[in-house]
């Protein structure tokens, strides 16, 4: 739903925490020790692939570019496993050879998962909301033994793709309830959340009602997800993906009372009002969109990553400014 939206200084620390990581663990070697015994078994188009993998890999950027990836290593592992009729490559992959005291990829993730470099990528990402659902706070934490971290999701599953489970772009940093409800969900029906958004996708947020609730003939705000009509692009099926894996309009319409709130302080602090505050105070830094922020908890759309519910605020703030209360 929110972007993480990563400046290049951003990525430079991310890759230099990445490597910190890869160094120490010696994970490149593990790895090359996986690739050696997938060779022994004659499956060496797996075992090249596995060979190739440097620290660039983990650092991957972008949708199309993990698909790629993606591609590669299911193209060779299938047809190392029609040539040596059986299917368990990607089990080595992900856990080791069984009876072997070699680790697999989900192995490294759990290492990588619980280190110190992750937390402080983690800092670095400074995504302090989920950015599925922007509803829930997911700080980090490292004070001494006190550690507290958002889970991570892989955007593309590791139980499906576990080469790509330390891809440091393939985990997103999440709340519990979005990544308990998205688990192994294509990816095909979820955005990208460090390329997309409902921004980018012009989805947005509607309260219903709004008009017969000023005037105080219905109490009742209903929630939905709404999108503009774009050619070629049928967003219905990426609202219905949301509401299915992260039931975003089941719970945003149990935020009924805070779109009530927005709509009672959109009539009561209206342009003519924030002015007049501004000039109240015009020896305070205040201006209209301090006090916007203030009064409304509207955030401009890069802040929506580190505010819950600013999405849903500034949907319902632009759809309230579109009517003229005071004529109602």
């Amino acid at each position: 739903m929110i972007k993480i939206d990563l400046k290049d200084s951003q990525k430079q620390q991310i890759e230099r925490n990445l490597e910190a990581f890869i160094t120490k663990k010696n994970i490149l070697n593990k790895i090359r020790k996986i690739a050696c015994y997938l060779e022994d078994q004659n499956c060496g188009n797996t075992a090249e692939l596995l060979r190739k993998i440097d620290l660039n890999f983990f650092l991957t950027f972008g949708k199309q570019s993990l698909q790629n990836y993606i591609a590669k290593f299911e193209h060779a592992i299938s047809i190392d496993n029609s040539q040596n009729g059986g299917d368990n490559i990607k089990s080595i992959i992900a856990n080791g050879p069984e009876g072997k005291r070699l680790p697999g990829f989900l192995y490294l993730y759990k290492k990588f998962s619980d280190s110190d470099e992750a937390y402080d990528i983690l800092k670095i990402i400074n995504a302090t909301v989920c950015p599925y659902c922007n509803r829930q706070y997911t700080f980090t934490i490292r004070k001494g033994n006190l550690k507290s971290r958002p889970q991570f999701d892989h955007y593309f599953p590791k139980s499906q793709f576990p080469y790509l489970s330390i891809s440091v772009y393939n985990l997103i940093p999440s709340c519990a309830l979005c990544n308990n409800g998205k688990r192994n969900s294509s990816p095909d029906r979820i955005l990208y959340p460090y390329e997309e958004s409902f921004e980018t996708k012009e989805i947005r947020f509607q309260a219903d009602n709004i008009v017969p609730y000023i005037l105080r003939e219905d109490n009742d705000i209903s929630i939905s997800l709404v999108a503009l009509e774009t050619p070629n692009e049928n967003k219905s099926d990426i609202i219905s993906a949301y509401n299915e894996d992260f039931k975003i309009e089941a719970l945003y319409k149990l935020h009924s009372e805070e779109a009530r709130k927005i709509i009672e302080k959109k009539y009561i602090f209206n342009d003519e009002a924030l002015e007049s505050i501004c000039r109240s105070y015009s020896d305070a830094v205040y201006d209209k969109k301090y006090l916007k922020e203030l009064i409304f908890g509207k955030y401009e759309v890069e802040d929506f990553i580190n505010h819950p519910l600013s999405k849903f605020t500034s949907d319902i703030f632009e759809q309230i400014s579109e009517l003229d209360l005071h004529k109602k």
